[in-house]
Formats: structure tokens, sequence, C-alpha cells
């Protein structure tokens, strides 16, 4: 039965998205139906005298805490088109139960379905604005990211559970959308740190020849995961699916309007051409000296006023510098975490120019000074959006670069002082 609650979970968002697309009402009738059987099986499936059996399916892929929870997005989804209250009303309750019989504990065998339920929280709170949601989220996001259950490359583990040998592609995907909705519902840019450590390393990595996401092997020392190994396999049962949706999601967060549109919010720095009603922006990245990142922005604004432009500093950033399209040098407006352009009606392109020092990190994303970095658990090194690492692969011989979407090859980014001094000689400690 929970394998069918899970199909039926992942189904449900998709009939919401068929028929915001396509307005086939056959699409919302089905959906409806879906809603209405959390609706009639609440007392089966929701029953505080059932707990002891619920728990006894486990916690992996056909375990009531991955496949039951999951249906609080559709849920939501149902209500966002309907506006009836009784699903807005029974996803709350489902996430009531989950936290109150605490299923949203980890260590947990299935983090993908984890995510999902983290996401519908997220949702829960965006459409009733009530901060329990929220911190329920939050709580399950730190418990994931400070307990070690994120690698250094931003992804998650297939199983939550310290010393699994693989990742899944849904998981990665899914991790990437939960903190772009947590940005979304939060403004805090540590939520797009992490997304964009997952975009720029865990995913190109996770892909397959044929496009499709699934799960690649991990490495493992004593303290935590260590590296990546080879490719697996491709998940044709929902990596595929998700790995898809997230990049569709993905492109909603290239460029932001403000609510108030005093602003529009560039949160990611790669090539792209995007535009709201008022503004259009091309980005594209252009060659620069070794240790800098550099982007030509042009910005073509459709209104009489001025608009600002606000670019997020990243977490890895140095030294800033911005031009005008001649190359002379402006002075650049910065507060908190973001950089601002201000543009008349006419438009204007820019250059900005970001130096990419190479730092150290632990394996709970804190960046360490040399003198800081133990000997004995290694630390990660990191340049621009990259995470670096010894690749290791047969016919290659070891070297220190960024992560490649390379199926043969193995990752070991579990560095010692020792190791990198030693790297170009083919010697990993």
């Amino acid at each position: 039965m929970m394998p069918i609650l899970w199909g039926s979970s992942r189904i449900f968002t998709g009939l919401i998205e068929a028929y915001l697309s396509f307005g086939d009402e056959k699409m919302l009738a089905c959906a409806r139906k879906l809603g209405d059987f959390y609706l009639h099986t609440e007392e089966e499936l929701a029953s505080s005298l059932r707990v002891e059996e619920y728990r006894a399916t486990g916690t992996y892929a056909a375990g009531y805490a991955t496949c039951y929870f999951p249906g609080m997005e559709g849920l939501v989804r149902l209500y966002e088109v309907t506006g009836e209250e009784k699903y807005l009303r029974q996803a709350q309750k489902m996430a009531d139960f989950r936290q109150e019989y605490q299923f949203d504990r980890l260590p947990i065998e299935h983090t993908h379905g984890y995510l999902c339920c983290v996401y519908s929280l997220l949702l829960i709170y965006k459409e009733s604005r009530e901060k329990k949601w929220l911190v329920m989220a939050e709580k399950n996001w730190k418990d994931l990211v400070e307990g070690g259950y994120v690698m250094p490359g931003g992804g998650l583990l297939e199983k939550g559970i310290p010393g699994f040998n693989r990742d899944e592609g849904c998981s990665q995907a899914d991790w990437l959308r939960v903190n772009l909705l947590f940005f979304e519902l939060t403004g805090d840019a540590v939520y797009l740190d992490m997304a964009e450590r997952v975009l720029h390393n865990q995913l190109k990595i996770n892909q397959c020849e044929t496009g499709g996401f699934g799960h690649r092997r991990v490495l493992y020392d004593e303290f935590g995961v260590a590296g990546y190994g080879t490719y697996d396999e491709e998940a044709l049962w929902c990596c595929d699916f998700h790995g898809a949706m997230t990049l569709q999601n993905l492109k909603k967060y290239v460029l932001m309007e403000e609510k108030d549109k005093s602003f529009v919010y560039i949160p990611f720095l790669f090539d792209f051409e995007a535009e709201t009603g008022e503004l259009s922006v091309r980005i594209e990245e252009m060659k620069a000296p070794s240790g800098h990142r550099r982007w030509k922005i042009e910005i073509r604004v459709n209104a009489e006023e001025k608009r600002s432009i606000a670019i997020r500093i990243p977490d890895w950033a140095g030294l800033i510098s911005l031009y005008d399209g001649e190359g002379n040098a402006l002075t650049v407006e910065k507060e908190r975490n973001m950089l601002y352009i201000s543009t008349g009606k006419e438009g204007a392109a820019y250059i900005c120019d970001i130096i990419c020092p190479v730092y150290m990190e632990d394996r709970h994303f804190h960046k360490l000074c040399p003198e800081q970095a133990a000997e004995e658990k290694g630390f990660v090194l990191r340049q621009g959006s990259d995470l670096l690492a010894v690749r290791n692969g047969e016919k290659e011989p070891v070297i220190l670069e960024r992560l490649a979407d390379d199926r043969e090859a193995v990752y070991i980014f579990r560095c010692l002082p020792s190791a990198v001094k030693s790297s170009q000689s083919g010697q990993v400690q």
C-alpha cells in the first residue's frame, strides 16, 4: 500500500501543474479525487492509535513517513487553485501529526521523502502565514545541515544515515527547491548560498548522459563524507522527474521582482536572459584572470522611472569591482549581502568582477583559517562557487580541480595540508 501512496503524492502535484499549464478540467477533477482521498482516510492513516504500526514500516522508500506525508504538497497546491480551506486544513493536520509523533526526526532512510515534507511545510506557511509552519521547516533544515547529513558538495545521501554509500538525484533536486523557496519566503541569503552550492557542484556530477538524474557512489572516512565515487545508475522512477521539475522551477528565481517593485533581485550570476514586465536582463560570463570571475550585465528598462537592481553577494566573494560599459570604475554600493545598481530608463551595461580566493571549510560549511585546519580531520577547499577536489581516475593523473561531469572519475575532497602539497605527484593521503 505504501508505494501507492508515494506515487499518488507525486502525481498529485503533477496534476495541478498540468491543470495550470493546459486548463484541462479533467486534471483538476483527478486532483480533487486525490485530495478527497486524504480527507477520507485520515482515521486510517493519521491515527494516534496506530502509530506503532506506522513505525513498523520503517523509513525507507516504502515506509509510512516517506509515503504518506508528502501528500501535503498536493493538498496545499489544490487549495491554491480551488480556494477550498478543507485541503489546506488537511495538510496542516498531517504536518502536526508528523511532528507530534516524531516522524520528522533524523536519522531517516529516505531523504527525498523527508525533503518533500520540508517543502510542504514551506508551502503551508506561504498560504497561511502562520509562523509555526516556518519554524518546523527551519528546524528540519538545521537538523540536516548541523547534523552532517548535507555533503560538502551541497547534496544529500539517498539515506539520511551517516556512512551510506550513495546519493540520489531527486534528493539533490528537492534540496535545491527547498532552499530556493526558503529564500523566497524569508529573504535570508544563506539559503541561496546553499542552493548555489548544490547547483554548481552536486547536480552537475549527478546528472547522467541521457540528461536524467540518478545515483553516484559516495566515499567515506572515519570523519564523514570524504568524496564522490563513480556514477552508479539513472533512477527512472522519480529522479528524472524531480530533476527536470527543479530546473524548470529554477527559472522563476533567476530574476526576482520585489513585491513593492522597489528593486529587481538577481540571486545567481551565470549566463541567462530573462525579463519581468518592465525589465530585461542579460548576463554573460567573460574571460577573467586566474582567481577572478567576471560577468557582463546588460539591463534594458521599459519604464519611465529608474530601476534598482540588487545582485546577491555570494558567501565566497572577495573584493568586488564594478565598471560601466566603457570600462570606467564605478562606486560599489553594498548593503549586507547585496550589490546595488541604479539604472535609468534607457538601461545600461556593466562589468562585475569578483576576486575568488581559495579558502578552506570544515565539513559543516564553516570557513577556516589555515591555522584552524585540523590535520587529523582534514578540510575542504573551495574557490568561487566550486568545490575543489583531488581527481583520481584510472586514466588520469591525480590533480586538484573543480568537480566535473565525469562518470568515471573519483573525487576526494578530504584534503590534508600534506595531501594538497603532494597532489601533483600523485600521492593522496
